[in-house]
């Protein structure tokens, strides 16, 4: 699934944006609801039904808002970006740093939305392509671990580089495809 919606977001993420801004809102909109509701009273089920319904609201709300939902998504992308290169680095991200590439790149994004919404989505779909082929070929990587992308660069030997290379080639042709 990540394979498909990541090639989907790669090449045809700028036509397909509206779609993804739904998409991001409506599940954090449910991530924040049902993490509220499960804390505070502890039942799974209201939890999914709260969140389920602010999930909606939420992906309603970010698509009429569209340049918010810009800064949103460009946000994110920005994180994510701060987090592979700390992973290549093989650090631990600063809170700070991840911060201030999320807010660059959204801000960005409002200056240069176009270009940015084709970059972001073409790269973050790209990552979801090349790290479920990895997932599934090697089993050394987990997608959403940043550690387990951290441990394939401290092991020393070319997996780690060669999954760079093929999420920044896969990456460019989505930008000059899209």
């Amino acid at each position: 699934l990540l394979i498909a919606i990541g090639a989907v977001q790669c090449l045809y993420g700028y036509r397909a944006f509206k779609v993804v801004l739904v998409f991001v809102g409506f599940v954090l909109g449910y991530a924040l609801a049902f993490a509220a509701i499960d804390t505070m009273i502890h039942h799974k089920y209201a939890a999914f039904f709260v969140g389920m319904v602010a999930g909606v609201v939420a992906g309603s709300f970010i698509n009429n808002v569209y340049l918010i939902g810009v800064f949103i998504v460009s946000a994110m992308f920005g994180g994510a970006v701060a987090l592979q290169l700390y992973a290549i680095a093989g650090q631990h991200p600063e809170p700070i740093m991840l911060f201030i590439f999320a807010v660059l790149a959204g801000v960005l994004a409002l200056f240069f939305q176009k270009l940015m919404i084709i970059a972001a989505t073409a790269l973050s779909g790209a990552w979801g392509v090349v790290a479920g082929i990895a997932w599934f070929a090697t089993a050394a990587i987990d997608p959403v671990n940043i550690a387990s992308v951290q441990k394939i660069f401290r092991a020393g030997d070319a997996q780690g580089y060669i999954i760079v290379a093929c999420w920044l080639a896969l990456g460019l042709v989505g930008v000059l495809f899209q």
